[in-house]
């Protein structure tokens, strides 16, 4: 297997909204400007999105109703960091004070206060799959056939640390807190060899 890092196509932003109208603006929003949505009016129909389909980013209106009109915006947040905890979850809300600080409370990486403009919306999105993009792949597997042994896992991750490092391998040893002889036989090399 190669040490470098391989990327997967990116994946939809995913509506979460039960009010129609505002999920059909948003969407239409977001894919004039180059951005693949799914949607969902109900938790179920996230969660059913969410096992069949790659999802890069959650927008989740906090109040969603379900059964006898309780809430449920925090059922799929947890869902959501179960099944990848890099995904960011954006709440979106018309009520700004108990809703942010229960979502916050719920450790939601965003909110956004509705009404909001669609340009605000599209910058958010855009930075956090900037984010998203940018994050290594190497650290979760989505599937079991992309789990690595954790020997292999080990030396990738201690070959790009030290290259961060710029080879500093004095650096190296006290970021990575290892000593000299187990990184040397990480990266399969003499201590000798490591050390000049």
């Amino acid at each position: 297997m190669s040490n470098e890092t391989t990327k997967r196509p990116l994946g939809a932003v995913l509506i979460v909204e039960d009010q129609k109208e505002f999920l059909d603006v948003v969407k239409t929003s977001l894919e004039s400007c180059g951005i693949s949505c799914a949607t969902a009016a109900s938790v179920d129909e996230a969660l059913a999105t969410l096992a069949i389909e790659p999802v890069a980013l959650v927008l989740l209106d906090w109040r969603l109703k379900q059964g006898e009109g309780e809430a449920n915006g925090v059922h799929l947040l947890r869902f959501c960091k179960k099944l990848n905890p890099l995904m960011p979850v954006i709440v979106m809300s018309g009520q700004e004070f108990d809703v942010r600080t229960d979502a916050v409370l719920a450790q939601v990486d965003s909110f956004l206060l509705k009404p909001f403009s669609m340009t605000l919306l599209f910058n958010h999105i855009s930075c956090w799959l900037a984010r998203v993009k940018s994050t290594s792949d190497t650290i979760l597997p989505r599937n079991a056939n992309e789990i690595l042994p954790y020997n292999e896992f080990k030396k990738i991750y201690v070959e790009h640390a030290v290259r961060l490092l710029n080879g500093d391998m004095a650096l190296a040893q006290e970021r990575l807190g290892m000593d000299l002889n187990t990184i040397a036989k990480i990266l399969g090399q003499s201590p000798e060899s490591v050390a000049e």
